[in-house]
């Protein structure tokens, strides 16, 4: 995964292990996939996290860290965390 690129295993073992929504924004990778694949059905980004969840893309909208929330930039197929 490239979130781990350029780390030891070690290091990725002991990020796994300490890593929590107030440490780390542990969701944003399965939201940004979601959002890829929404697109490369339907041809555009989708309007909410929650159209990902009512077409199948995900299960439920993933927790944001603490003080954030996701937002879907349709430009450029990305996921953002910002404060709320």
């Amino acid at each position: 995964e490239d979130e781990f690129k350029g780390m030891t295993p070690k290091q990725i073992e002991e990020f796994k292990k300490n890593a929590t929504p107030e440490t780390h924004d542990t969701n944003i990778g399965l939201v940004a996939q979601a959002v890829l694949a929404y697109n490369g059905e339907f041809g555009h980004a989708p309007a909410t996290l929650e159209q990902l969840v009512s077409t199948g893309f995900l299960h439920h909208v993933p927790k944001a860290p603490k003080g954030k929330k996701y937002i879907i930039d349709a430009k450029t197929l990305s996921v953002k965390s910002v404060d709320l």
